[in-house]
């Protein structure tokens, strides 16, 4: 079985807003990442991640050909 690419996410550290870098098995898995700024460990939930508008509910309703 051939492995899928991974997606990176970019997201902004709630506490210092650098920039992170999850992928989206981890935002699935809904695992923690640290913050390797300031230390900041940030908990990663599908429901809290904003999706790229292409990923939108409704968002293939916009697309015309």
């Amino acid at each position: 079985m051939a492995r899928r690419p991974n997606v990176f996410v970019p997201l902004a550290c709630p506490h210092c807003m650098a920039e992170l870098l999850p992928t989206l098995d981890d935002i699935q898995d809904e695992r923690a990442i640290r913050c390797s700024a300031c230390g900041t460990e940030v908990d990663l939930h599908p429901d809290d991640v904003p999706m790229p508008g292409m990923y939108a509910p409704g968002a293939a309703d916009d697309l015309t050909m």
